[in-house]
């Protein structure tokens, strides 16, 4: 049991757009970035639209949905994102 623990990993989302606290949750290594995109969105009630949408940022860089978030912990229980805004062109 404690090893299942140990295997998860703390995600944080911050927004700072929004006046919500961050959207925090315990993970596994296998879920993706997409994923964690999904529920932070559904956290600070925001949506893509034609005009916009939203990726996460991880240490200043997009990550592409696919990856996952223990790729990017690399051996940390922690993972930290910043929910971006971003204008798309058309």
């Amino acid at each position: 049991m404690a090893e299942e623990q140990s295997s998860q990993i703390q995600v944080k989302v911050t927004f700072p757009a929004s006046p919500k606290h961050p959207y925090e949750a315990k993970d596994s290594p296998q879920t993706t970035v997409g994923q964690v995109l999904t529920a932070a969105m559904s956290h600070f009630e925001v949506h893509d639209d034609t005009q916009f949408n939203f990726v996460l940022s991880y240490e200043g860089e997009r990550k592409d949905p696919a990856t996952t978030i223990g790729s990017l912990a690399d051996h940390s229980d922690e993972i930290r994102f910043t929910l971006i805004k971003v204008i798309t062109s058309g």
